[in-house]
C-alpha cells in the first residue's frame, strides 16, 4: 500500500514524498485496495480520524500502527 500512497504524496518541484497524505486520500487508498474488507477499512478510517482528525496522515507509520 505505500506505493499507492506514495503516488498522492509525490512533488514534481522537489521530486520527494512528504511522508503524509490529506486524509480524503487516505480514505481512497483505503476504500480502493480489495485486501481489506468495509468493516476493516471503517475501523482504520475512524481509528485515524481520531488520531490525526481531518489533518495530514503520516503514511510512513502506517505499518507500525
Amino acid at each position: 500500500m505505500a506505493l499507492r500512497f506514495k503516488k498522492f504524496d509525490y512533488n514534481e518541484e522537489t521530486k520527494t514524498h512528504s511522508g503524509k497524505i490529506s486524509f480524503k486520500n487516505f480514505s481512497d487508498v483505503l476504500t480502493k485496495t480489495s485486501w481489506l474488507t468495509p468493516k476493516e477499512n471503517n475501523l482504520m478510517l475512524r481509528q485515524y480520524s481520531i488520531k490525526y482528525g481531518s489533518n495530514d496522515i503520516e503514511y510512513s507509520k502506517f505499518g507500525e500502527d
